[in-house]
């Protein structure tokens, strides 16, 4: 390869948009892109299941008290409620532990299924109660006459419903104790991301600076010229066209014509002619634009 071409071939690479910019950048917008869709997705799955989780706990609370409240009204001798309305209460309470478990419909929205071990574990633990509560109302229903208020039976049913609250509280701290977990993941997550973003940014600025400055560079300082044929001497010493310096430097490309002043030197005959036809093919196009 000659000189001329190797020059040539490395102001074209110089010039050209570098592929590591390009790479750079791709790799750059494809982590940020996969840090936003996780956020959007951490960010969804707290605000679409952490409230229904919440939620639903605070449920199985409600369906157990009330089933208590209302139990002790039937063991009073109140006709206004009945055993089987204290028993759906318990089984609304056992169904929406299930739907804490399994994933499923409840109240205040659709679960998405435990899978935490200390939450799942505890999960589990409560809903073996409320099944041993349910079967503890049933039992004493059957001998209400001799486990009426304030015998042992009605102390130690009263203990166990006490215990059973103390486990959904456990329970319920245990998942607001993982959301929070999530909270300060997605806290860390978005501030990470901020600082990604900006180290991105001033990372591409940089390089394109240096593109730029690379770039003006090659046209930038003190340029000689011939002060007869007027070609321009590189950096390497040869001389060039004016329009081949020009032309590998930049975008630029060149069409030959003639000044009014070379025209009349080189055809005096009829040079006002070829002067007067080049301007009105000059002032047509102008219309024409």
């Amino acid at each position: 390869m000659s000189n001329e071409s190797r020059r040539n071939k490395n102001i074209f690479n110089a010039l050209s948009f570098p592929k590591n910019i390009f790479v750079t950048t791709i790799l750059l917008s494809l982590v940020m892109i996969g840090i936003v869709a996780y956020s959007f997705f951490l960010g969804n799955k707290m605000s679409s299941s952490s409230y229904p989780l919440v939620g639903t706990i605070k449920e199985v609370r409600i369906e157990l008290t009330t089933a208590h409240l209302w139990f002790e009204e039937v063991i009073s001798g109140d006709n206004h409620e009945e055993i089987n309305d204290v028993i759906q209460h318990i089984d609304n309470a056992a169904r929406h532990t299930k739907a804490l478990i399994e994933g499923g419909k409840c109240p205040r929205g659709y679960n998405i299924a435990i899978t935490k071990v200390e939450a799942h574990q505890s999960l589990n633990n409560l809903l073996e109660q409320i099944a041993s509560f349910k079967t503890m109302t049933l039992d004493r229903h059957t001998t209400i006459q001799e486990s009426g208020v304030g015998t042992s039976a009605d102390q130690r049913y009263d203990m166990f419903f006490k215990e059973v609250l103390r486990q959904a509280r456990l329970t319920e701290q245990i998942l607001i104790d993982g959301i929070r977990s999530d909270l300060a993941v997605y806290r860390y997550l978005e501030v990470f991301l901020l600082f990604s973003i900006i180290l991105s940014a001033l990372i591409l600025l940089i390089v394109f600076y240096k593109y730029e400055k690379q770039r003006e560079k090659i046209l930038s300082g003190l340029i000689p010229i011939c002060s007869s044929c007027k070609k321009i001497k590189d950096d390497k010493g040869y001389w060039n066209r004016i329009e081949s310096y020009i032309a590998e430097r930049t975008h630029a490309e060149f069409t030959h014509s003639y000044c009014q002043s070379c025209i009349r030197k080189l055809y005096p005959d009829i040079a006002e002619e070829v002067i007067a036809e080049i301007e009105s093919s000059a002032t047509k196009e102008d219309t024409a634009k």
